[in-house]
């Protein structure tokens, strides 16, 4: 099976913090060198990419220091071993932890709309920290940054730091460790539609 990258796009209303300019699509990825598993078959420091496209009108604060681009779609590519999306209500997230900023796509069910309750079932796929993403505000071109990988499953658990598991078209998806992580932000104007960043130029994962 071959395995490509396509550009997710659309263009929604302003969302109100943000004045008068305009909202427009953004797509956030996460890549990072991991080990884990992807339903039966496990994996050893290969390269993953995780994407979040959805818009610039869908930023929201679900809690104090929170802000989170929820609504939008979540995929993965993972080298020589599958791609895929991921099911259940997904955000990319910016929020404080232990005195710093984290950026992660996330299905943290106390902050997700719609997302999977359950220890096993919730949390950070993937997320990195740098002092730059203590500003941020979701809805503009940011990086590269690089900064140490984030795997979390659900906080209200009591879990911080354990690998979470969460549901993909692929098969189920365990990231058990990972190294720095790269988060680029890009907006559709920015990037000309041709998606987020794999290391290749390329954009989010789908497979066909």
């Amino acid at each position: 099976m071959r395995y490509a990258y396509t550009a997710a796009g659309i263009a929604l209303s302003l969302l109100a913090f943000r004045g008068t300019a305009q909202a427009e699509p953004i797509q956030y990825t996460e890549r990072a060198t991991a080990s884990g598993t992807l339903g039966s078959e496990s994996f050893t420091n290969r390269q993953i990419v995780v994407s979040y496209t959805g818009d610039t009108a869908n930023v929201s604060s679900p809690a104090p220091g929170v802000l989170q681009n929820s609504g939008g779609v979540a995929a993965f590519y993972l080298r020589g071993v599958g791609a895929g999306t991921f099911k259940g209500g997904i955000a990319l997230l910016i929020k404080p932890q232990s005195g710093f900023s984290i950026a992660a796509i996330s299905t943290n069910p106390n902050l997700v709309p719609n997302a999977p309750g359950g220890n096993s079932a919730g949390g950070d796929v993937l997320g990195t920290n740098n002092p730059a993403l203590a500003s941020y505000n979701l809805a503009t071109p940011l990086g590269p940054l690089v900064g140490p990988s984030v795997l979390q499953s659900n906080p209200a658990a009591g879990s911080n730091g354990v690998p979470g598991t969460f549901s993909t078209t692929a098969g189920n998806l365990t990231l058990t460790s990972a190294g720095n992580v790269r988060f680029l932000a890009t907006t559709y104007a920015e990037g000309k539609g041709n998606g987020g960043d794999n290391g290749d130029g390329e954009g989010d994962a789908t497979s066909n």
